[in-house]
């Protein structure tokens, strides 16, 4: 009996080093770990936009396609058609009360609203799927874009859908509309406006492409940064690179003045720090303002 508990007390006493090594790994592991993270974390700077940002710097591709945005858009309009009708139904009766011709005049002013976001929703729809040229539309509705923009975020919350891919899939939509609708008789007066946290060799490389074409380029700390310099500078025309959230802020506060091309950047170590883009995109974009036949 005694020899058997004497046993039981060795293995016990073999296991614990054991046992302390493999925790102190574990341990060591997790110090590691967190030091990585202060290193990435040393010297960024959020902007408003990611002031909730969650600290998890492991990239997640959002490139996400046009089709995303138009089938939130598209819920969102068939959501305002049930609201509306669905009110027009309930205070048509007190409506006739005051005169018959008053709920018909109601009605009529829903169909010409429905018709109206209709028609700007297939504008979208087919500048994004065909890349038709129809320059005789000019610049896209402020109403319309402010409308659907605030709405489809807000169902894009309500079903849980990532709101990076959201805007990278509206900036595609946005693009689109751009490239169909612009004037190819403008002289267009372009600026190119870049973010804070590209790193070195990225800013070079645009760098030399905006001399290489003689366009105006700003490196802009924040939205209002980037609003004064287009003020000051005055273009007809702006590329804007940025992260999804600053491109769909900035192309709603300029849409309907200014033509707008927004290329996200790419965000290995997480925002606002070693970003990238696909210089190709630029440089196609430059060249679609530029030239005379695009």
């Amino acid at each position: 009996m005694s020899s058997q508990i004497i046993n039981e007390n060795r293995s016990v006493e073999t296991q614990d080093p054991v046992n302390e090594s493999k925790d102190s790994k574990d341990q060591l592991t997790a110090e590691e770990q967190a030091t990585k993270e202060v290193d990435l974390n040393k010297g960024r700077k959020l902007g408003d936009e990611w002031a909730n940002w969650d600290g998890k710097l492991s990239w997640e591709n959002v490139d996400t396609p046009s089709s995303i945005f138009l089938n939130f858009a598209l819920g969102v309009m068939i959501i305002y058609n049930i609201i509306s009708y669905g009110v027009y139904y309930m205070i048509a009766p007190r409506l006739n009360e005051f005169h018959p011709y008053l709920s018909w005049a109601v009605l009529g002013l829903f169909v010409a609203s429905s018709i109206y976001f209709l028609f700007w929703y297939s504008i979208l729809v087919i500048t994004s799927k065909t890349h038709l040229k129809l320059q005789f539309i000019g610049k896209v509705n402020r109403f319309i874009l402010g409308f659907l923009l605030n709405n489809v975020f807000k169902l894009g919350k309500l079903f849980k859908y990532n709101r990076d891919k959201l805007g990278n899939s509206f900036v595609k939509v946005a693009n689109s509309f751009t490239r169909s609708t612009k004037n190819l008789s403008e002289k267009e007066r372009l600026l190119l406006l870049l973010p804070r946290c590209l790193t070195k060799e990225s800013y070079q490389i645009i760098r030399d492409m905006s001399k290489e074409y003689n366009v105006e380029m700003a490196v802009c700390t924040g939205g209002e940064i980037a609003r004064k310099k287009v003020k000051e500078f005055r273009p007809s025309a702006v590329i804007g690179v940025a992260c999804e959230r600053d491109l769909v802020s900035g192309i709603q506060d300029v849409a309907g003045k200014v033509s707008v091309i927004g290329i996200p950047n790419i965000r290995p170590d997480g925002p606002c720090k070693n970003t990238y883009i696909d210089f190709d995109e630029l440089r196609n974009s430059i060249e679609f303002y530029l030239s005379s036949k695009n």
